[in-house]
């Protein structure tokens, strides 16, 4: 069973609800066209959320994504995507407390401290 969270609010300015996927409907995703069409739309809006001013700097945004394309089957660009958010989670915040050993755990011992 695939399930679907929609976010919203400052970060998401001029953007409808963004949908991701989370690990529970990741089979779903895989055999679902619907699952899989939503895992798409989510992925334009991330990116499109992205690019967004502020939110450049804030690693959850390409830690989303890369959580987005991965389960659409991006395994390099979500990958190149990790190690970005990766980068940028250098704060002492909740982004960061997420993200850094998330994206390290999704990159391997490449980025072991």
């Amino acid at each position: 069973m695939t399930t679907a969270v929609c976010f919203g609010g400052p970060a998401f300015a001029g953007l409808a609800s963004v949908a991701l996927l989370l690990p529970t409907g990741v089979a779903g995703a895989q055999g679902d066209s619907g699952a899989a069409a939503m895992a798409a739309t989510a992925a334009a809006q991330l990116t499109r959320a992205l690019g967004t001013p502020g939110n450049e700097r804030d690693p959850f945004m390409p830690c989303l994504l890369a959580m987005t394309l991965e389960r659409l089957g991006q395994h390099e660009e979500s990958k190149a995507l990790y190690r970005k958010a990766y980068d940028l989670a250098t704060g002492h915040n909740p982004p960061a407390a997420f993200v850094r050993p998330f994206a390290r755990e999704k990159l391997g011992s490449a980025r072991s401290p």
